[in-house]
């Protein structure tokens, strides 16, 4: 088995957050993992028995963007990229959005799959300056949702 580990920075709010992508390879197959202890290395994936984690927005913002910036830096650019639920369900809206301009990336077709309908990744709307789009895509036809941010509406966004 091979490791490559590969820097990262994703724009979260007023801050670029670093991390690295760790290339694995085995029998032929390579993965792409984000390695981001303060976000990932935890008891658990998405809440503790007490709650869900305060910081759930931002640290699957953080993996939306990752993925984006993994194909920047990796030189994988894939003909189409599958995001499945609303942890990933950002990366078509940064694609629409914040990377538009990106020569690597503003060509890359986008796919959408759903598990499970009854978790959207619904978050406050103080959270929307993590997102670094801009409260133009605060509205009912984007990402809003009853006042809050719905991360899966993302799957089917379209800009303004």
């Amino acid at each position: 088995m091979e490791y490559k580990n590969l820097k990262i920075g994703c724009q979260i709010s007023q801050s670029v957050v670093e991390a690295e992508i760790v290339e694995s390879e085995y029998d032929g197959v390579k993965a792409y993992l984000v390695e981001k202890d303060e976000y990932y290395y935890r008891d658990y994936l998405y809440s503790t028995p007490d709650g869900d984690y305060l910081d759930n927005a931002e640290r699957f913002i953080f993996f939306a963007k990752s993925i984006l910036e993994a194909i920047k830096v990796t030189g994988f650019v894939p003909d189409v990229l599958h995001c499945n639920d609303w942890e990933t369900a950002l990366a078509p809206v940064f694609l629409k959005t914040a990377y538009k301009d990106d020569p690597v990336l503003k060509n890359i077709p986008t796919v959408f799959t759903i598990h499970n309908l009854g978790y959207q990744g619904i978050f406050w709307h103080h959270d929307m300056h993590l997102l670094d789009i801009g409260w133009e895509y605060f509205t009912p036809d984007f990402l809003e949702f009853f006042g809050n941010i719905n991360f899966l509406k993302g799957a089917s966004f379209s800009p303004i």
